[in-house]
């Protein structure tokens, strides 16, 4: 896929570029990377045997194709610093809430795919929702596959779509490691020392996702393996009433509407 540059040197920057070398998606020499960090980009060029570059413009005009991996908030100056950008290469723009307008305005009627990646991406098993304007919808394939390197990637059928993913898996992993959190506190509570439920409810998160997911190819919905587990007058159904009785699912719903609401707010900026 020729050749591929990263503008910013972040933690999501450094776990796609290990993604792509260790799926062999990109030889080392096929990548580049800028940032205002002299310190970061001597790490990344050691760690990965990469092309680093103290200037964004230089890695544009280095790359077939350019990645936007820096924050949001400074975003539209990086945007605004990059000269006479080619109107035929792609951009894949990872900056949370950033619109595809707002990048076509800064740099021209150029093909855009915008990407919420998330942070199980930094060990390998990321969720990635996809969306490219028309002039970019030629370059999804190889979107997804650099994506596929971190996880999985499901391109979406309209850039509205991207606050719902933000709201359930960009933000998603908190929600669980809350519930993670939770766990522990009440077995230590109840008289487990904290070692013990630490990593009995992290290897139980663990289990449950990969029976999930490995039973979702059967075609069993999560609600199919509570109920297995939940047996008539058990311990597992007492559990689950308590949380039914106390609108678990009433808080779930207005805690992803909220992050949705959010993320529509900050996309407005």
């Amino acid at each position: 896929m020729a050749t591929i540059g990263f503008i910013g040197a972040g933690n999501m920057a450094e776990a796609i570029i290990k993604g792509l070398i260790s799926k062999k998606v990109y030889s080392c020499d096929e990548i580049n990377i800028s940032d205002i960090s002299d310190n970061r980009l001597d790490y990344m060029k050691s760690a990965y045997g990469i092309n680093a570059f103290k200037y964004n413009n230089l890695v544009v005009s280095s790359s077939d194709m350019a990645v936007l991996a820096v924050k949001p908030q400074i975003a539209g100056e990086v945007l605004e610093s990059l000269d006479d950008f080619p109107c035929d290469k792609p951009v894949i723009s990872i900056a949370a809430g950033l619109k595809i307008k707002k990048i076509t305005d800064l740099l021209g009627d150029i093909p855009v795919i915008r990407v919420m990646p998330n942070t199980p991406a930094l060990v390998g098993w990321g969720a990635a929702g996809l969306f490219a304007n028309k002039k970019g919808e030629k370059h999804l394939p190889d979107a997804q596959k650099i994506f596929s390197a971190i996880g999985e990637a499901f391109v979406l059928s309209s850039e509205e779509d991207m606050n719902i993913v933000t709201a359930l898996s960009g933000s998603g992993p908190a929600y669980f490691f809350l519930f993670m959190e939770e766990m522990i506190n009440a077995a230590v509570e109840l008289g487990l020392d904290e070692k013990t439920a630490s990593e009995l409810t992290m290897q139980t998160a663990l289990g449950a996702a990969m029976l999930a997911k490995h039973r979702s190819d059967a075609g069993e919905k999560p609600e199919d393996l509570r109920r297995k587990v939940a047996s008539p007058g058990g311990t597992t159904e007492a559990a689950l009433k308590e949380l039914e009785n106390n609108q678990l699912g009433a808080i779930v719903m207005l805690a992803v509407s909220r992050a949705k609401q959010r993320s529509e707010e900050l996309s407005e900026v």
